[in-house]
């Protein structure tokens, strides 16, 4: 009996192995060829065409597949069925953990199991269909359709550890991760391997029909891994160079962004002393009315003096009032600070350094100017801030519902009006007199 007819075991480690090295040689690329588009379609295109090549040189090396044409049928499976994944992935379920270093609460991750079932089984239909000589209907469904399925469930398990662990290595269903190719590689083998024993078993004719195959046979075994070795050095070839002229454009980014800090610096109002009352508290700035069921919890009061550097910032004396505050039906908080300085032209200047030293330069293009409530203020991620008159109002809202925040942004804005004016460009900078 030809190994064509009857897959040695051997194929399933062989292909995890594959898997394995597939996603090595392509995780330094993941960056540079995302950053070309800012897109994912273009990196998953290039992964799941490494894992189709690695996994059908892999069969063709086992003499699993014979002919040129079935061995690019399966590396173009593979990219079908990672593309429609991507395609159908915001209608599929999600349970992500809610952060980074949240510590999951499922034992077993629903979503990465089924979007493992989705590609895992339309892969393992067609290689079943491809690599077996006439399948029966019902064998093909055994083993591509259980393989499938045993993959699933044990994505599901290692997926959900390795989040316990804070290693998701397959990132909120994301596939061709660390995790998600040498699994689906593994299973594959073993869908091959038990494909190709029921073949042997359903089909007499299976003698016969794996002579004729054998006349069209690929020219060597070595001819599949050529391939693969040939696309590896072309990608990596792209990917280099793409990485090399991305680290040029952030170089002349990083290289504005330090001679808009040093002009910032130069632009510092002039030297002005502070003066506050030492009775007044955090509580007496605050707002503690019509926030709902938002309490403070917590506050302080600190004195800073005045800084100066490339990359401190320019800060001059200035006293801040921090309060947090807790709502009884979640485990999150919203921090307001209220900042005073010695006069409105130090806080207007300071918008610039809000949440954080340089953060209009350090954060360019994520900052952005809004009209909330008859006022202007800045947004910088889940922070809002602005300045009224000689102070300024930062609010973190962390995983905050937008309702719960446009509360906090109302309230703040009718104790402290904005006296922002209208930019003509996209932050603080240009917001300057």
């Amino acid at each position: 009996m030809t190994k064509s007819s009857h897959p040695s075991f051997a194929i399933v480690p062989a292909l995890a192995f594959a898997g394995l090295f597939s996603v090595l040689i392509t995780l330094p690329f993941d960056f540079p060829f995302f950053s070309l588009y800012h897109s994912d379609y273009l990196p998953r295109l290039v992964e799941s065409a490494t894992f189709g090549l690695a996994s059908a040189s892999a069969l063709h090396y086992f003499q699993i597949l014979r002919t040129w044409t079935r061995f690019l049928a399966v590396v173009g499976t593979f990219v079908v069925a990672h593309v429609l994944e991507q395609v159908v992935d915001p209608y599929l379920p999600s349970q992500a953990t809610r952060c980074w270093d949240c510590t999951p609460t499922s034992f077993f991750t629903t979503d990465v199991a089924l979007r493992f079932l989705l590609v895992s089984g339309v892969i393992f239909i067609v290689c079943i269909g491809v690599i077996a000589p006439r399948p029966k209907l019902a064998s093909l469904l055994l083993a591509s359709i259980g393989s499938a399925c045993l993959g699933s469930v044990a994505m599901g398990f290692l997926d959900s550890r390795s989040q316990w662990a804070h290693m998701s290595l397959v990132v909120n269903g994301r596939p061709l991760g660390v995790l998600w190719q040498p699994t689906l590689a593994f299973f594959l083998g073993l869908a091959v391997w038990v494909g190709g024993r029921l073949a042997v078993h359903c089909s007499p004719s299976l003698q016969a029909s794996a002579r004729l195959e054998a006349q069209t046979t690929l020219p060597n075994r070595y001819a599949g891994l050529c391939v693969f070795a040939a696309f590896v050095l072309l990608m990596g070839a792209c990917g280099t160079v793409i990485g090399h002229l991305q680290n040029n454009t952030t170089n002349e980014k990083y290289m504005q962004r330090d001679a808009q800090i040093a002009r910032s610096i130069h632009e510092a109002p002039p030297v002005a002393s502070l003066s506050v009352s030492d009775s007044v508290r955090p509580e007496d700035v605050m707002v503690t009315e019509n926030l709902g069921d938002w309490k403070i919890y917590y506050s302080q009061r600190h004195h800073s003096d005045a800084i100066s550097g490339i990359g401190q910032g320019v800060f001059p004396e200035r006293e801040a009032y921090d309060a947090f505050f807790a709502h009884s039906e979640s485990a999150y908080y919203i921090r307001v600070e209220i900042t005073q300085y010695p006069n409105k032209d130090w806080a207007r200047y300071e918008l610039r350094n809000i949440p954080r030293a340089n953060a209009l330069y350090e954060d360019h293009g994520e900052v952005h100017q809004l009209t909330r409530f008859a006022g202007k203020v800045y947004q910088d991620g889940p922070e809002f801030y602005w300045a009224s008159e000689d102070k300024t109002i930062l609010l973190d809202c962390q995983v905050i519902p937008p309702h719960e925040i446009d509360l906090f942004v109302k309230a703040y804005l009718q104790k402290y009006p904005s006296s922002v004016q209208v930019a003509d460009g996209p932050g603080p900078d240009s917001d300057r007199q």
